[in-house]
């Protein structure tokens, strides 16, 4: 298990301090923000496992920053945790209805050692959901990220893309005559090669870059700060990789296992939608000129 970040969203510098050494001493690692503008992006720049904070700040209030939170599909399964003086009913509510997992009330009668077996319960529970998270996310067959994971790390690069103006490129690779293979070897023989495949293609990208399983036998890659003649080419070359395997398909290309891909950038007025149809578009393109082959996706 990774360490445990945990995000304090605190105007009063007291508190700040005392909520940082309480977490710190832990073990966990801490990242204070105190103007409420700097949270969203700092949330996708460090992707906090727990978010606490308080409800009542000068620029903006602790309901309206969760409600901004929640907007960002990358950034709704975050746990926050109000940490405040108001004690009404009625704010308790309103932060669960928010998706708030709890709410501590800041009283004098609550030492810093019960707040923190209070925080360590808290972390406890993230830490259970955070390891049936990563399960849900992945592909049972293949061991790589499934539709979901995919669909939330690329909403979360292209939030960097339009932050930070970077470059971002995608490939959507899917097996040439795969059903055809299906038919004649056995749906057991077909999930070989895609296991076969995930894993050439995950021992030949960088750490940084995002691989999955899409649906079926199609694979998404996608590629942070990557321009799309870099992806071109790394495209190019995931095509001579799974050439050169040499799994045999009687029904295939030069009777072995060959894919197609499609190649597209991201634009800074992007959704994962948009993104996916492209790539998928620019895919069709290369079944239709011949397989076994990689087309950027160009308008019609």
């Amino acid at each position: 298990m990774k360490q445990i970040k945990i995000m304090v969203i605190e105007d009063d510098p007291a508190m700040q301090r005392l909520l940082s050494r309480m977490f710190k001493k832990e073990g966990f690692k801490v990242i204070s923000v105190k103007d409420p503008k700097q949270v969203i992006p700092f949330c996708f720049q460090e992707m906090p496992h727990l978010i606490i904070m308080d409800i009542i700040m000068p620029e903006k209030d602790g309901f309206t920053l969760v409600k901004e939170i929640k907007k960002h599909s990358g950034l709704s399964h975050i746990p926050i945790v109000f940490y405040t003086v108001k004690e009404d009913i009625d704010s308790r509510f309103e932060a669960l209805e928010l998706g708030a997992i709890d709410f501590i009330e800041k009283t004098r009668s609550l030492s810093e050692a019960e707040l923190r077996l209070k925080i360590k319960n808290i972390v406890a529970f993230i830490e259970e959901n955070i390891e049936l998270r990563r399960k849900i996310k992945v592909d049972f067959l293949t061991g790589i990220l499934n539709r979901e994971g995919l669909l939330e790390m690329l909403d979360i690069e292209l939030s960097q893309l339009k932050r930070h103006n970077l470059s971002l490129s995608m490939l959507m690779l899917d097996i040439d005559n795969f059903k055809l293979y299906n038919d004649t070897y056995g749906h057991l023989a077909g999930d070989e090669v895609l296991k076969q495949i995930a894993t050439l293609v995950k021992e030949n990208i960088r750490k940084t870059d995002v691989f999955g399983r899409y649906g079926g036998e199609e694979f998404l890659l996608i590629l942070p700060n990557t321009p799309i003649n870099k992806a071109h080419l790394l495209g190019k070359r995931i095509i001579n990789l799974i050439y050169k395997a040499d799994i045999h398909h009687c029904h295939g290309i030069d009777k072995r296992i060959t894919v197609s891909i499609g190649a597209d950038k991201a634009y800074p007025e992007d959704n994962a939608f948009s993104f996916i149809e492209r790539v998928d578009k620019a895919l069709y393109q290369a079944k239709q000129g011949g397989k076994n082959r990689i087309v950027c996706f160009e308008e019609s």
